[in-house]
């Protein structure tokens, strides 16, 4: 467990160590976390496996609009899981990166004022019951990047800042937009979605 820790001004916060495996290994638990103008928050990689909960990543002055929060490697195993505390993630050119397998769910404290919010590059990504708003992309399935979008929120007083909510690029038939979220734009403009390319059949 790594809980309560500040870190600032680091190139990488935490990270799993390459050429490492950690596979078959019990989740790390990374709780209550601060971490301020980070190059990277979090580098899972080495099929590393992490619970984040409690977790505040933000960057901004000369760090604003660079970096990623949370890097997930092919390989690797990650649940950012705000029910019982919220994690918070703003400032990054990525918020959450992830060619792995990745689970995002009950952030309500916010992925915000991101240029990409969650860019699933590869593997899965179950993302639901999420505050997700303020970046230019919201999320993004890219590549070969596949999973679900169920009960998120993208609306707030700042919309996703290009009305674009998610993206879907090259999507693999796997992935599903589900249940209710929420794409209104406060200032009454529908949302835009961007289908990059055509869906496989």
């Amino acid at each position: 467990t790594y809980s309560n820790n500040a870190v600032s001004g680091a190139n990488v916060g935490f990270q799993w160590i390459a050429g490492s495996n950690f596979a078959g290994n019990q989740a790390v638990q990374v709780t209550g976390n601060t971490l301020t103008n980070v190059n990277t928050g979090f580098l899972i990689q080495s099929n590393g496996v992490a619970n984040l909960s409690g977790t505040t990543l933000t960057n901004s002055g000369a760090m604003s609009g660079v970096g990623i929060g949370v890097d997930v490697a092919a390989g690797s195993v990650v649940s950012i899981d705000g029910n019982a505390n919220e994690n918070a993630i703003s400032g990054f050119a990525t918020g959450i990166r992830s060619a792995g397998l990745l689970t995002i769910d009950g952030n309500d404290a916010s992925i915000h004022g991101n240029a990409v919010g969650v860019d699933v590059t590869a593997g899965t990504a179950a993302i639901s019951n999420n505050h997700i708003y303020d970046n230019a992309i919201g999320v993004r399935f890219d590549t070969t990047g596949g999973g679900s979008l169920t009960n998120n929120n993208f609306d707030a007083a700042a919309d996703n800042a290009t009305t674009v909510p998610f993206v879907l690029d090259h999507l693999p038939h796997t992935s599903l937009i589900e249940n209710v979220n929420m794409f209104a734009s406060s200032d009454g403009r529908a949302c835009k979605v961007a289908i990059d390319t055509e869906l496989p059949q």
